[in-house]
């Protein structure tokens, strides 16, 4: 992948927990979005999103961190 020039995107903290949720251990913000843009198409995408929002079981970041062990 080619490295370009960093910028800073400002996104709320909710954004940035959905990001989390999709990235794997290692991966950064850019590494995440690139990966999403180019494997979910956008419908797909925000369908998937409200069906999670509507029947999945809301989890607060604190106790994922703590069962990925994460600080």
């Amino acid at each position: 992948m080619m490295m370009g020039v960093s910028t800073t995107v400002s996104i709320d903290e909710s954004t940035r927990d959905l990001l989390r949720f999709y990235g794997f251990h290692g991966e950064s913000y850019d590494d995440i979005i690139r990966r999403l843009l180019s494997e979910v198409y956008p419908l797909e995408f925000i369908r998937e999103l409200e069906r999670r929002y509507h029947e999945e079981e809301r989890v607060p970041l604190k106790e994922v961190k703590a069962r990925l062990k994460l600080k």
